[in-house]
């Protein structure tokens, strides 16, 4: 499984990759990642919702530290997507705000 640091993974969210976060709604309200292009479908919504995440570009995921973003990443390559194309956020939101990136 691909992985990228927060600082790595700014570059790349600031050039239009698109960020899913898999936090659930009431983790959002805390923190969120203050990036144009993401989408949030909780990991418990997940199998009901992965058709809304493009196959055709790449995607990282997100979490609080990067254990589910990790699962979703194995549901997704099970369900068809290319795992070339999916980057976990080493660390998720703990590392982003620790490396003094914005949030909302």
């Amino acid at each position: 499984m691909k992985e990228l640091n927060s600082l790595d993974a700014f570059s790349l969210l600031e050039n239009e990759t698109l960020l899913v976060d898999v936090r659930e709604k009431d983790e959002l309200a805390i923190s969120s990642y203050d990036v144009k292009n993401q989408i949030n479908i909780p990991l418990s919504e997940l199998e009901q919702r992965f058709t809304e995440i493009p196959t055709d570009q790449t995607v990282i995921l997100a979490c609080r530290a990067g254990a589910r973003s990790a699962r979703a990443i194995q549901f997704l390559v099970q369900n068809g997507f290319s795992e070339e194309l999916l980057i976990n956020l080493q660390g998720g939101i703990t590392a982003w705000e620790q490396n003094g990136l914005k949030t909302k």
